[in-house]
């Protein structure tokens, strides 16, 4: 699939082409990883702050859709 309509590989080196999107990828994964720590952090932060309030029933809700 051809994910760069506009990359033509007569215009360019198929190896230059190959190690640009190797790139790219990294970048997402790397992106990807950084954006799940950090929704998981908010969650448990959003957590502890709830459970510091006895029977609440936003802490249910929290706990619910952190998962635990």
């Amino acid at each position: 699939m051809n994910r760069a309509p506009y990359v033509r590989m007569k215009d360019y080196d198929h190896e230059d082409v190959e190690a640009e999107l190797r790139a790219d990828r990294t970048l997402v994964i790397i992106a990807n990883i950084l954006a799940s720590i950090g929704v998981f952090a908010v969650l448990m932060f959003a957590i502890a702050i709830v459970a510091q309030v006895p029977e609440s029933w936003l802490s249910w809700i929290v706990l619910a859709l952190g998962g635990v």
